[in-house]
């Protein structure tokens, strides 16, 4: 995750998530989601741009 280049107030929460989830057992209900939810931002294109676009023009 420290190379996602996820924003600081995303990278707090996201090691909030971490920590809880490694005082999880794998078992637990809630694991997998969490463990998911980590995954999902680390692969998300925090330093990728687009254009905005006017769709209601």
């Amino acid at each position: 995750m420290q190379g996602a280049g996820m924003p600081l107030n995303i990278w707090k929460h996201a090691l909030r998530e971490l920590r809880g989830l490694q005082k999880m057992q794998p078992q637990q209900p809630g694991y997998n989601s969490s463990r998911v939810y980590l995954e999902m931002l680390a692969d998300l294109p925090w330093e990728t741009t687009i254009e905005e676009v006017d769709w209601l023009s």
